[in-house]
């Protein structure tokens, strides 16, 4: 049987949703609840960084020194448009997905449609 390709899902319904769902690890609870907070998108909302210098290879970032973020001067809090701005690529890159998809379906539908029903059932369909 031919394998179809999946239809692309929407991983976010809204800003909101992308919002919690990508820093809600990072973003205190009373925060998460606070709808003028935006996590800053360098440090994830958490006001600091770990610089990858600092790693060390066996211990990893334990022991390395946590350095203020330089964009959010360490509150952890962003703009609503820096935030907007990677849930429209992610929203961009589902559409395209989605047009891709549905031209593909269409040219498989309309093969198929070519078939007469003895040679769908000869091939499994």
């Amino acid at each position: 049987m031919p394998q179809t390709s999946k239809r692309p899902e929407r991983r976010y319904r809204s800003l909101a949703e992308f919002r919690v769902k990508n820093w809600q690890w990072s973003v205190r609870e009373s925060r998460l609840l606070d709808p003028t907070f935006w996590p800053c998108v360098l440090c994830s909302g958490r006001g600091w960084y770990h610089n990858p210098d600092d790693r060390d290879p066996i211990e990893g970032y334990k022991l390395a020194p946590a350095h203020k973020c330089q964009a959010c001067a360490g509150t952890g809090r962003g703009t609503k448009e820096a935030v907007k701005a990677i849930y429209d690529e992610i929203v961009a890159k589902f559409r395209a997905d989605l047009t891709a998809w549905k031209e593909a379906e269409g040219h498989r539908k309309s093969g198929l449609s070519k078939l007469t029903q003895e040679e769908k059932n000869s091939l499994g369909l």
